[in-house]
């Protein structure tokens, strides 16, 4: 690429190394990855003046991995941008778990072996992928060694640039932050806020915007796109290889929903509610559910999807169920929060109603059958959102003191916030079926790229033969630099949402999420099979990535 070193031999080569060290999340090998990158980049990047680094350990994770941290002030003479300002580059370097490739698992790391094993799939779409030079197979490979791999030599190059044997420095600073954690809680992001608004702060930096290199699905090919299934951007099997630049991002809440029932023995079981019954109704209701599909500039968002569905029985019982519960990944794009939770509270009560109606024909027509003269039962179920059952139950004598202000260090925080919403319940008289609703963690904030921002992003794309999307349709560490500014519309939506998560917001974390918010891109490897035994990334594309990361910071920098 014009006016950008050839890196593509050498990202192939640090991608392969990077992914041949295993980094599952939660592990010993993430922690190890982690003081390997810090030292590949005292290694490539000491000479720049002003360069720093830092290793910063989150304690949260058993093995205490850390957060890379590395900065180039930006040069002292004049540029476009002011000398404050500064770019931030965000990649994670843990990966998923082996699990899924089962009696493979030993081969996960190895490219070569899963290719010769994927030879002879039956699907002959990840066969011919697996015969073809192109594609890379392998834990890692995808998301996301390349996209760190290409980021590292992006990195490196502008550092070459600031100590005086590259041209084309960039006219501002530049930061890069490689976290671990991305694949469970983003703890890794969550803890390096804090030490990113102290950088600012030491060195009076203004953020000018982010660059995230996570990993993008590649496009099917549709008459609409009007392009030639000749294109080198087209393979054979109708894929859009080009890469795609996005210049927002999805934000998730995790809806929480519990069930309290009303027991009776399995031998009556019209005399009861059985929770385990009216949670699956509820499932069933909100899984994929359109009435809370968000979209924009013709994006359409994921669909929401169950996460956890169980009962609290922890042992056998010819009781049914008293308590259930369930939790539902929701997706949005930052705009119409309250609106969007009126939507949940009008399925969940409308799966409510629909339960009692059935439940009540199937009543009628087993008495009928039994020729049982009983009446039938008028149950009810109270729906609550946790702001009021947290109001209900304080009024009821609850002791809010019984339980922890916040989880323990090791303790799972959306077990903590159910075992409240349990504790709080209990609190209330007897004899009432119950539905609470709650805003589970972890939270993940969305932008939504204004109309000025597409177009300078859509023209950008263009230039470099890549797609653009608005928003990257994918869970990242990049949305804890979207919180929206307090006294914003957005902000103000958030604060009433807020009010029904039994784990509120952190103040100090909340305080370096709105010093740390940026515009947003997202550039990374495109592959297919993210997350399962089939991950692979496509080399051809990752060839020109570094390139197109530092021409995109320069765009970036003004």
């Amino acid at each position: 690429m014009e006016g950008s070193p050839d890196l593509s031999g050498e990202v192939l080569a640090l991608t392969a190394q990077l992914a041949a060290q295993p980094s599952v999340n939660g592990s010993a090998g993430e922690a190890a990855k982690g003081r390997w990158l810090a030292q590949w980049l005292r290694e490539h990047c000491a000479l720049a003046p002003g360069f720093e680094l830092h290793e910063l350990p989150v304690s949260s994770s058993p093995h205490q991995p850390c957060n890379v941290l590395a900065f180039i002030p930006a040069p002292k003479a004049q540029g476009p941008a002011e000398p404050g300002d500064c770019l931030l580059l965000l990649g994670h370097y843990d990966t998923v778990g082996l699990e899924p490739y089962g009696e493979a698992a030993q081969q996960a790391l190895d490219p070569a072996a899963l290719s010769a094993l994927f030879s002879q799939s039956p699907d002959p779409q990840l066969r011919a992928q697996a015969q073809s030079p192109d594609w890379r197979f392998g834990r890692g490979q995808l998301d996301m060694q390349g996209g760190v791999a290409a980021a590292l030599l992006a990195f490196r190059s502008f550092a070459q640039q600031a100590a005086g044997t590259g041209d084309g420095r960039l006219s501002c600073g530049l930061a890069l932050l490689l976290c671990p954690d991305e694949e469970r809680d983003s703890e890794g992001v969550k803890a390096a806020l804090g030490p990113l608004a102290q950088l600012a702060t030491r060195h009076r930096l203004r953020w000018r915007g982010l660059l995230n290199v996570d990993y993008s699905n590649p496009g099917a090919l549709t008459e609409r796109r009007g392009r030639s299934r000749r294109s080198p951007q087209i393979s054979q099997d109708g894929l859009d290889l080009r890469g795609i630049l996005y210049s927002g991002t999805i934000g998730k809440l995790l809806l929480g929903v519990s069930v309290f029932g009303l027991p009776s023995h399995a031998a009556e079981p019209f005399a009861g509610l059985n929770s385990a019954a009216l949670v699956a109704a509820i499932a069933a209701r909100l899984e994929q559910q359109r009435s809370l599909l968000q979209g924009l500039a013709g994006q359409l968002l994921p669909a929401p999807t169950l996460l956890e569905l169980r009962s609290r029985r922890s042992a056998y019982d010819v009781m049914t169920v008293q308590c259930s519960e369930l939790y539902l990944n929701i997706f949005h794009h930052g705009a119409g929060l309250t609106r969007l939770w009126r939507r949940i509270e009008h399925a969940v009560a409308s799966a409510c109603r629909d339960y009692l109606r059935e439940l009540r024909a199937q009543e009628r027509g087993w008495r009928r059958r039994a020729q049982d003269p009983a009446a039938l039962a008028r149950w009810q179920i109270e729906l609550l959102g946790y702001a009021r059952l947290q109001q209900q139950a304080l009024s009821a004598g609850w002791d809010a003191g019984a339980q922890s202000s916040r989880p323990a260090q090791d303790e799972d925080p959306r077990e903590w916030a159910l075992a409240r919403i349990r504790s709080m319940e209990a609190a209330l008289p007897r004899g009432r079926a119950r539905v609470v609703l709650s805003l589970l963690p972890p939270f993940y904030p969305a932008q939504r790229p204004d109309a000025q921002q597409q177009r300078r992003w859509r023209a950008f794309a263009g230039r470099h033969a890549l797609r653009w999307q608005p928003l990257y349709p994918f869970i990242s560490d990049m949305s804890y630099f979207s919180f929206p500014p307090a006294g914003s519309p957005e902000a103000a939506e958030l604060e009433l949402l807020a009010a029904e998560a039994p784990l509120a917001f952190d103040p100090a974390q909340l305080e370096a999420q709105r010093a740390c918010a940026m515009p947003l891109l997202n550039l990374g490897p495109i592959g297919l099979g993210a997350h399962s035994a089939f991950e692979r990334v496509y080399l051809p594309y990752l060839e020109k990535l570094p390139a197109l990361l530092i021409q995109t910071l320069r765009d970036l920098a003004g």
